[in-house]
């Protein structure tokens, strides 16, 4: 957690609020109705939800995500680690890699539908953390098709 703070002051990133995001908010209907939701951490998740991701965009979210599980046997995609916003109210989607943890073929598709739907003008990131004197893990290019 250290270095992802330190990556938030390098980069100057002026941050106003965040969620670590566990849960499967891009398919589960529990997080457009909030019907059987936790009080205790999910309660605070889905307001954060609708108050910064708002309700329309989240059923479209879902929708798009929905259409993409119908269409790859079930597959769901899934949600960053961290859910970041910016004091300008910009959304940033990290998803944090560990020494030694790959992405997984789930997680890419999910990151993928929030970059490219335009109402949310959100930045997504891939983060690898590594020990400070040990050579960087090289990015990795991926293709994704959504329709």
């Amino acid at each position: 957690m250290r270095r992802l703070l330190r990556f938030c002051f390098r980069q100057r990133l002026r941050i106003k609020d965040g969620f670590y995001c566990s849960y499967k908010w891009m398919t589960a209907e529990k997080w457009i109705t909030g019907k059987g939701l936790k009080p205790e951490f999910e309660k605070p998740f889905y307001e954060g939800l609708h108050k910064y991701i708002g309700t329309e965009t989240l059923e479209e979210i879902q929708k798009l995500s929905n259409k993409y599980r119908e269409s790859h046997d079930g597959n769901k995609p899934v949600e960053s680690d961290l859910i970041l916003i910016g004091n300008s109210g910009r959304l940033m989607f990290l998803e944090i890699k560990l020494p030694g943890d790959t992405i997984r073929p789930n997680q890419i598709p999910g990151l993928a539908i929030l970059k490219s739907f335009e109402p949310l003008n959100a930045d997504v990131r891939i983060i690898s953390l590594y020990p400070e004197n040990a050579t960087p893990p090289k990015p990795k290019e991926y293709l994704v098709e959504l329709d």
